[in-house]
């Protein structure tokens, strides 16, 4: 895992429902986090680091393709073969700042 001062996207903290799909095979995840180029998810899944997957993120309706660059238990790091659009509407809201 890269550390948080080398990260050129920020990251939002998260707490959405998913589904990662390979071939023929799904697994349900939690994403933690995300950034325009990834994110981060749990799952129990037999994956590993290099693999293609899809992720499709419940909320947001989000469908798209990524490659796994990290594992650490359940965990998983996910970056994007494209980069979220922040132009869409219901993905920038999660980037959006929260009012305190």
């Amino acid at each position: 895992m890269s550390s948080i001062a080398n990260r050129i996207f920020p990251r939002r903290r998260t707490l959405l429902g998913g589904t990662i799909y390979k071939d023929a095979e799904k697994w349900e995840c939690s994403v933690f986090d995300i950034s325009e180029m990834g994110v981060r998810v749990r799952t129990d899944c037999d994956l590993e680091i290099g693999d293609s997957v899809e992720i499709k993120i419940a909320k947001i309706n989000d469908f798209r393709e990524a490659k796994i660059v990290w594992k650490s238990n359940n965990h998983l790091g996910l970056n994007f073969i494209l980069p979220i659009d922040m132009k869409n509407t219901e993905v920038a809201e999660l980037f959006r700042p929260i009012n305190t």
